[in-house]
């Protein structure tokens, strides 16, 4: 896709905030960036899309209002040309090696962006990144949340850096710790002793009877039936 240089009415360019690269623009920032233009700073160009009616802006929201508010008529721009989507695409990788250092929201925006796009479907967090410009692990939770508010819908598989299409499910899985193995069910009628109020399962049950014991209650049989064998008190005196 080529692009072109040239001069545009600032009244031609449609700023439009939904393609904001960042969060939001920070007209601080606008107004230090119209005092060097007023200086004579020369500032790069703005990046625009033409799709045959309209220019939209994609990239240089700062100075495209610092040139407003100095009351310029004119601006220097980069012309791609391409529809909506394209510069929508464009703002996903904007300012990651220059302009204003972006935030972690800015950076969330492109990331969000990225994986809403027609064009990533089936993306990996790994090539998501690397046009965004940052980590595959800052991916994964920006696309866990989109899942889960049902703004992204997982499509079963992804396709990795190297071109192959890997089953989402295999993915999932590598990560999956082990899963516990399910308690018994207890029989009918039975109520499970943690169920019952008050009440705390030990850890380990003391045997009632310690082992070394267990012979005591035959033993002291056999002393009662000797000692009932012994003579009485009047024939042990006269023997």
């Amino acid at each position: 896709m080529t692009a072109e240089r040239a001069l545009l009415p600032l009244s031609d360019i449609e700023a439009d905030d939904d393609l904001q690269p960042r969060v939001t623009t920070d007209h601080n920032v606008s107004h230090e960036y119209g005092l060097a233009m007023a200086r004579g700073d020369v500032f790069p160009p703005i990046d625009v899309f033409w799709d045959g009616e309209t220019y939209w802006l994609a990239d240089g929201f700062h100075r495209y209002f610092a040139a407003e508010a100095l009351g310029l008529v004119e601006i220097d721009c980069t012309v791609h040309q391409g529809s909506y989507d394209d510069a929508l695409w464009f703002t996903v990788s904007a300012n990651r090696t220059n302009g204003l250092h972006r935030k972690r929201a800015d950076v969330q925006l492109a990331i969000e962006r990225a994986l809403l796009h027609p064009r990533t479907r089936g993306w990996s967090d790994a090539g998501i990144a690397e046009e965004v410009g940052c980590s595959p692990p800052t991916v994964a939770p920006v696309r866990a949340d989109l899942i889960a508010r049902q703004k992204l819908f997982d499509v079963g598989e992804r396709t990795g850096r190297d071109g192959k299409t890997y089953k989402t499910e295999k993915i999932t899985n590598r990560a999956k710790p082990k899963a516990e193995p399910e308690p018994e069910p207890l029989a009918s009628g039975q109520t499970d002793i943690e169920d019952v109020q008050g009440v705390k399962q030990p850890a380990k049950v003391a045997p009632l009877i310690d082992p070394a014991w267990a012979h005591l209650s035959e033993q002291l049989h056999a002393v009662v039936k000797a000692h009932a064998k012994l003579p009485g008190p009047g024939v042990a005196a006269a023997n």
